[in-house]
C-alpha cells in the first residue's frame, strides 16, 4: 500500500506534513505492530526536535483509526504544529487537522464533519448488531473528543452538527471556530465538476461525493445553475464537458476514469456475493438495470420479501427426512481409501438427522 502522507524536512528546525487524498488502511491502525502506523511514526521520528511542523491538508476523509493513530502522534510530539488546509478537509481528515496548535484555511476550501460509519457485509443478530452500534457510538465519541480540544462548542453541539453532515467553507469554519485563521492564497481554490455525479476535483484531487449524503452541490458549478450562488474564490468557476476535461488535465480524467471503474468493479462484486440469496432477475436489475448497490439490492429484496435464503435450509433438511437417509450407514457407502470423504459425509449427515441450523 502506497503512504497517504509524505513528510519533507526543511531543516532549521522547519518540517512539512503533506496529507492530500483518501487516509486508507489495509492493517488495524488500533494496533501498535501495523506496518503503516510503524511506518508513519518512523517516518515523524526521522524529522527529529524539530520546532515547527506545518500539516498541509487535501483530504475528503477515510479510515477513522487511521485519523486518530496521526492526531496522536502529532500531539505528542513536541513541535508547534500548524495546520493549513488547502481545498477539501472532510471526514476523518477533521481529526488529524484538530491536532494543529493553529488552524488555518484558505478562505474557499471545503470542511465537513459527520457521523462515522461501518460497513457490514453478512448476516447479523441482534446482540452482534448491538455490539457494532455501541462501537461506532464509541468511535464518535473519541471524534468530538478530538473536536472539544480545539472548538469552543458543547459535545452535544457538535454532536448535533455531525448528525447532518456540516459543511462549512473555510470562513464558515472559522466564524463557527473550528480554524483559528483564513487566508487567500495566490492560486484559486479550483473545483470542477467533471461530468460524473458522483465524482469532484478539489485542487487535482479526485474527490468520491457519492458517499456523502449532504454534500452541498450549490457550491459546485453545473451548467445550469447559477453562478451568483457558488463561494469559490473571485466567484471564477470552471466548468467542463468530459472531452474538454481529457484535452486539458489528462491526469485527471484517466484518475476518475480508474477510480469509476474500481467502484464499479466493487459494486458488481459485492452484488456476486449476495446473489444466491436472491432471484436472478432483481440481481440482474440491479446490475445494470438500476445500477444500485448491494445493500440497496438486499434491502429491496428483504422488503419485498424475496430473499429466498431463510428456507433452503429447512427444505433441504425436509428432503433429506422424507428420503430416509438416516437409516443410510455412511460407514459402508464408501471405500476404505476415502477416509476424509467418508468423515465429512457422516458428519453432514448426523448434522441433516438432528435438523440443525447454522
Amino acid at each position: 500500500m502506497r503512504d497517504f502522507w509524505q513528510f519533507k524536512n526543511l531543516g532549521e528546525n522547519g518540517a512539512e506534513l503533506y496529507l492530500y487524498g483518501e487516509i486508507v488502511a489495509e492493517e488495524p491502525w488500533f494496533l501498535e505492530d501495523c506496518v503503516s502506523y510503524r511506518n508513519f511514526v518512523n517516518d515523524l521520528k526521522s524529522l527529529g526536535d524539530c520546532d515547527n511542523i506545518t500539516v498541509y491538508i487535501n483530504s475528503d476523509g477515510g479510515n477513522v483509526f487511521a485519523a486518530n493513530a496521526i492526531y496522536s502522534q502529532l500531539k505528542k510530539h513536541s513541535a508547534y504544529i500548524t495546520v493549513e488546509i488547502e481545498g477539501i478537509c472532510a471526514s476523518a481528515a477533521t481529526i488529524v487537522a484538530m491536532a494543529g496548535d493553529k488552524i488555518k484555511a484558505e478562505k474557499n476550501s471545503l470542511i465537513m464533519i459527520h457521523n462515522p460509519s461501518i460497513g457490514l457485509m453478512g448476516y447479523f443478530d441482534e446482540d452482534k448488531l448491538d455490539k457494532y452500534k455501541n462501537s461506532v457510538k464509541a468511535v464518535k465519541k473519541s471524534i468530538i473528543e478530538a473536536y472539544l480540544s480545539k472548538i469552543d462548542k458543547t459535545e452535544e453541539e457538535l454532536s448535533v452538527l455531525m448528525d447532518n453532515e456540516t459543511w462549512y467553507t473555510g470562513k464558515e469554519a472559522f466564524d463557527e471556530g473550528f480554524v483559528d485563521e483564513i487566508f487567500e492564497s495566490s492560486d484559486s481554490v479550483e473545483c470542477l465538476n467533471c461530468a460524473y455525479n458522483e465524482f469532484i476535483v478539489v485542487n487535482n484531487l479526485v474527490c468520491d461525493i457519492g458517499k456523502f449524503k449532504n454534500f452541498p452541490k450549490n457550491k459546485i458549478k453545473n451548467k445550469n445553475l447559477d453562478k451568483s450562488n457558488l463561494k469559490i474564490k473571485n466567484e471564477e468557476v470552471i466548468v467542463m464537458t468530459l472531452r474538454e476535461v481529457k484535452d486539458k488535465y489528462p491526469d485527471i480524467y484517466n484518475e476518475i476514469g480508474k477510480e469509476a471503474v474500481k467502484k464499479e468493479r466493487e459494486r458488481l462484486k459485492a452484488i456476486d456475493e449476495i446473489s444466491i440469496n436472491i432471484p436472478k432477475d432483481l440481481v440482474m436489475s440491479a446490475k445494470y438495470e438500476d445500477c444500485i448497490s448491494a445493500q440497496e439490492l438486499a434491502f429491496s429484496a428483504l422488503k419485498d420479501n424475496k430473499i429466498i435464503s431463510s428456507n433452503i435450509f429447512s427444505d433441504v433438511i425436509a428432503d433429506n427426512q422424507k428420503s430416509n437417509v438416516k437409516d443410510v450407514d455412511p460407514m459402508n457407502s464408501l471405500s476404505d481409501e476415502d477416509n476424509d470423504k467418508r468423515t465429512k459425509i457422516n458428519g453432514l449427515v448426523n448434522f441433516l438427522n438432528k435438523g440443525g441450523t447454522k
